[in-house]
C-alpha cells in the first residue's frame, strides 16, 4: 500500500495549527469526556496527537491508511490500550463508539458508502459515531479555503474526492441518527454524535 501522507507526516500538525488553531482538534475531542468504558474504533486517526489527553481511557482498534502516520500514532498513544492497524477494519470485533475525524471528506462516494456499511456491520445496537469534519460552506472566504485544501490534497496526497459529501444522506441512509452537534468557524468545522437505530 502506497503511503501517500509519507512527505506530510512530519509537517501535518503544524499546518492544520497554523490555518486553524485548536479548531480541528476541539472538534475531534469535545466527545470523549466519556471513554473510559467504551470499546473504541478509530478510522483515519491521523498521528493520533489530538487524542494524547485521553490516551489512558482509550482500548480499541485504531485503523490508518498511511504506514508514517500509523507509526507516529503508536508512539503517540503508548500509553492506550489500542492494537494499531494498516488499512484495514479488523474482523470479528465489534465496537460501542466509532471515530471518523477528518476522514469522510476524503472518499468519493461508493468508497463512503461501503465504509459506512462495515461500520455498521461492526457496530454494537445502540453504538455511537463520532464524526468530525468540513461541512459545506456559504462564507465566501471559507468557500474559497476550503476549494484551495481539496486541491491541495488532490495533489500532494491523491485524495480523489473533489467536493464535500452529503454526510447525512449516508448516515441515514446507512442506518444512524443524528444525537447532537457542535460547531465552529461559522458550521464549517462540525462534531457529530450519530446513533445506530
Amino acid at each position: 500500500m502506497k503511503d501517500n501522507y509519507r512527505w506530510l507526516t512530519p509537517v501535518y500538525e503544524l499546518l492544520s495549527s497554523l490555518v486553524f488553531g485548536q479548531t480541528l482538534k476541539q472538534s475531534k475531542t469535545c466527545y470523549l469526556s466519556n471513554i473510559r468504558n467504551k470499546h473504541l474504533l478509530i478510522i483515519g486517526g491521523g498521528t493520533g496527537s489530538d487524542y494524547q489527553s485521553v490516551q489512558r481511557d482509550m482500548k480499541g482498534d485504531f485503523v490508518e491508511v498511511s504506514v508514517s502516520m500509523l507509526r507516529k500514532a503508536e508512539k503517540n498513544l503508548e500509553s492506550s490500550e489500542l492494537n494499531f492497524h494498516l488499512g484495514e477494519i479488523p474482523l470479528g470485533k465489534t465496537y460501542d463508539l466509532i471515530l471518523l475525524p477528518f476522514v469522510l471528506d476524503t472518499l468519493i462516494d461508493e468508497e463512503l458508502e461501503e465504509l459506512l456499511m462495515k461500520i455498521r456491520a461492526v457496530s454494537k445496537q445502540g453504538a455511537l459515531i463520532y464524526l468530525s469534519d468540513f461541512f459545506p460552506q456559504k462564507n465566501r472566504r471559507n468557500k474559497l479555503l476550503q476549494s484551495l485544501m481539496i486541491r491541495f490534497f488532490r495533489a500532494f496526497t491523491k485524495h480523489p474526492r473533489k467536493d464535500l459529501p452529503d454526510y447525512k444522506e449516508f448516515l441515514e441512509k446507512a442506518g444512524f441518527r443524528l444525537l447532537k452537534e457542535k460547531t465552529w468557524s461559522e458550521d464549517w468545522v462540525r462534531a457529530q454524535l450519530w446513533q445506530k437505530a
